[in-house]
């Protein structure tokens, strides 16, 4: 009892890899049956990828690799350790590709990559950009060069790092060279002057002022020397010194403070114009955070501190009276701006907070930039004030020393000016010079020895792929669209009865030759040791065995569903079959269009037709054939009525006559689907025999037929596909067999045809 869950689990799993093997063989069998589509599709496919793959133009590539940092602040300003950095975001490496394939860095490209062509001697190497090819001497415009970047230059991330490659390719090596480090050093061009952007700006806009500057000193000091000579002046006194050298010290201050004034609004400008590009908002919401009542405050403080402190510096008197001022100045000024940068590290923190890197950063930007903006209105304010202040004590001296004092003081003004800003010039220099850039090159590509491209091969065994595939889906399309019957598995997995098949033979005519006119269909009378003759034995063996209760078959009715399926054939080398040991008759029955007598070498009349119109004796109708227990009765004349002779008293009549004189009698008639014939023929017979022909009968007419005929009777026995090409279907296994079955029982079977060929005379029959 424990085995019987083993054992039914066991025959479950063979019946699961019986159908497996089933698929799988049905595909195989659909390639075996379409193999000339496939292979012509393949060799279709072989050459054109062939023909494809050298025509191509051999291709080479270059790769330049470049290294991606965040932006970083200049030397100066940054911190200690700045260079240990994070793993950079998905979104800032995306966006510098994005700035890599736009067209302003292409046609930055293309004018680097044209420059280089003009320098270099070797211009027939070059294939891309040149303007006539053959003869390369004059690049193409750099629109040109720009828009054919596009489909050779291919930019990506190696996955998981921040390095990003500049793969360029060109029919010329050292041309693909060219482009990719071309291409990287513009982009790190580009890239650096965009991170030095408003030191830049800063730096251009003190030069213009350092020079203009310089020529307003020395006008002034052309002016002093003029009133002095005019004058006859020598020196001012000390009261008037003193005032001017404050006036002076005051102004030139205020000049400075203008000027960082300009400055930083110039930066605040840049900062939010970059900034709106990516959030409008963020200007708006970084301005409500500084506008802070407490900071406003401390920066007023520090303001006046500072102030004071440089006119103590200066040598103001009324300042210098306490001695602990300036230390005490300093002191002061050192609180409130420690106080100042707590404050601002809270408002940046906050105003920070869940903000992108890319935009964190401008923001930071531009919350310094507009700190350093309002403390400079703050302090160019207050220093507006003193410089009113002290120019009323200057409009009270004489009028003499009014003009010289002037000329003093704005000779020394645009000196101290000229002198600081010139100082800042270089401070801005420096900071250009000393900002670091982001993007490094870390491998420029090499002039590449080897083609990248067409891989030959692989565009071969594509076109293989492709073709196989064309092939294969052909045959799959052309098996959807058959609803011929293709195989004896088809037949037996919808549930029809197979008797067996009979595989394809060769008609040989009788004079040797192939193709003859006069073909001989009687495959046992001249080749019995063929895998043919063998599956007609076969059938012979099937169909006495179909049978047994409660009495053997006898009488056997072939038909089809439609003509040419080659039930004729089947009903003549059937008989045959069995007239190796019994008695047969083969009885032509088709009315229509009779064959048997044409397979059989005989005339068709007179026939069974003259037989039961009672023109002629059974004596005159029955034949004797070459094998020894055949008898064949022909058609004879058509008549014009046959169904209605058929089902006559006289056909019951003949029949009963036949049945006892022989063991089988063989009935050959017309198909069933076109005429009534067959239909009336079955009820005479003990079983009823469908012949369909492999791939031309329709497997819906077969069904049909099967139908009508057990809405009949229940005379149908099975079905039997002829024509069926086994050794394309099932390959050489059944060519075995068959061979060994008609190498051996072929050869007993043989020696009795033999006999019957040499032409025994067969003994007539009475009624």
């Amino acid at each position: 009892m424990e085995n019987q869950p083993t054992n039914r689990n066991s025959l479950n799993t063979i019946e699961t890899n019986i159908k497996s093997s089933h698929s799988i063989r049905f595909y195989f069998n659909l390639i075996l049956r379409n193999k000339v589509p496939i292979i012509l599709s393949l060799v279709v496919g072989i050459i054109v990828s062939y023909f494809y793959a050298y025509s191509q133009e051999d291709i080479y590539s270059s790769a330049s690799l470049m290294r991606l940092a965040k932006p970083k602040e200049n030397v100066l300003e940054g911190k200690i350790f700045s260079d240990i950095e994070g793993e950079l975001p998905e979104r800032f490496i995306n966006n510098e590709v994005e700035i890599l394939k736009s067209f302003a860095i292409r046609e930055k490209t293309a004018r680097s990559i044209i420059d280089s062509f003009k320098v270099l001697k070797d211009k027939q190497s070059f294939a891309l950009i040149c303007m006539n090819r053959a003869n390369c001497m004059e690049p193409k415009s750099v629109n040109q060069v720009a828009s054919l970047l596009t489909g050779y230059i291919e930019i990506a991330q190696k996955r998981g790092l921040d390095i990003v490659s500049i793969k360029a390719e060109s029919p010329s090596p050292q041309e693909a060279a060219l482009i990719a480090n071309c291409y990287a050093e513009t982009y790190a061009d580009y890239s650096l002057k965009f991170n030095r952007g408003h030191l830049t700006l800063n730096r251009e806009f003190l030069e213009k002022q350092v020079q203009g500057k310089y020529d307003d000193l020395l006008k002034s000091e052309d002016r002093l020397t003029t009133f002095l000579r005019s004058q006859n002046i020598v020196e001012l006194n000390a009261q008037a010194n003193a005032l001017i050298n404050t006036m002076t010290s005051i102004e030139t201050q205020h000049n400075g403070a203008a000027i960082d004034l300009q400055t930083s609004g110039r930066t605040v400008s840049e900062i939010k114009s970059e900034l709106d590009k990516i959030d409008p908002k963020a200007t708006d919401f970084i301005a409500s955070k500084i506008t802070d009542p407490y900071v406003a405050q401390l920066q007023q403080e520090i303001a006046k501190l500072e102030i004071q402190r440089d006119l103590v510096i200066s040598g103001n008197e009324e300042l210098l009276k306490d001695a602990k001022s300036l230390s005490s100045l300093n002191n002061k000024i050192a609180d409130l701006k420690k106080n100042l940068d707590i404050k601002i590290e809270i408002l940046k923190t906050g105003a920070s907070a869940n903000t992108p890197d890319g935009r964190r950063i401008l923001e930071s930007k531009l919350f310094d930039a507009q700190l350093l903006n309002d403390q400079s209105k703050i302090k160019e304010r207050l220093l507006k004030d003193f410089k009113g202040k002290y120019e009323a004590q200057f409009n009270k001296m004489p009028e003499q020393t009014i003009e010289y004092a002037n000329l003093e003081r704005e000779r020394k003004s645009d000196e101290k000016l000229y002198l600081m800003l010139l100082e800042k010039y270089q401070e801005a220099l420096i900071n250009e010079e000393s900002q670091p850039n982001n993007v490094k090159i870390i491998d420029y590509g090499k002039t590449p020895k080897e083609k990248s491209k067409p891989n030959r091969f692989l565009i071969i065994m594509i076109g293989v792929l492709v073709g196989l595939s064309i092939g294969y889906g052909f045959a799959l399309f052309r098996n959807i669209l058959d609803v011929s019957v293709k195989s004896p598995e088809e037949l037996e997995n919808i549930g029809i009865s197979l008797i067996g098949w009979v595989p394809t033979f060769m008609r040989i005519s009788r004079n040797g030759s192939r193709n003859a006119p006069s073909e001989q269909e009687l495959i046992l009378s001249y080749n019995t040791d063929s895998a043919p003759a063998e599956s007609f034995r076969t059938l012979r063996t099937r169909l006495q065995f179909s049978k047994l209760e409660p009495e053997p078959i006898k009488t056997i009715l072939i038909t089809s569903s439609i003509p040419r399926e080659g039930k004729t054939i089947i009903s003549a080398n059937l008989a045959a079959s069995f007239a190796l040991s019994n008695k047969v008759l083969l009885l032509d029955c088709d009315f229509r269009k009779p064959r048997i007598h044409n397979i059989f070498n005989q005339k068709r009349y007179p026939g069974l037709c003259d037989f039961l119109f009672g023109t002629v004796g059974f004596e005159e109708i029955i034949r004797d054939t070459q094998f020894d227990n055949l008898s064949l009765i022909t058609c004879g004349t058509i008549p014009t009525n046959p169904a209605e002779l058929i089902a006559s008293k006289h056909m019951q009549t003949f029949l009963n006559l036949v049945k006892p004189k022989f063991d089988y009698i063989i009935i050959d008639s017309p198909p069933l689907a076109t005429v009534t014939d067959a239909e009336l023929l079955s009820s005479y017979a003990d079983g009823t025999v469908v012949v369909s022909l492999a791939n031309k009968t329709r497997l819906d007419l077969l069904i049909n037929t099967i139908e009508t005929l057990n809405k009949i009777n229940d005379s149908f026995i099975g079905v039997i596909l002829n024509n069926f090409d086994y050794q394309a279907t099932y390959g050489s296994y059944y060519k075995y067999y068959y061979y060994y079955y008609g190498s051996e029982k072929g050869k007993e079977s043989g020696e009795k045809v033999t006999k019957a060929a040499k032409g025994t005379t067969k003994s007539s029959l009475k009624p």
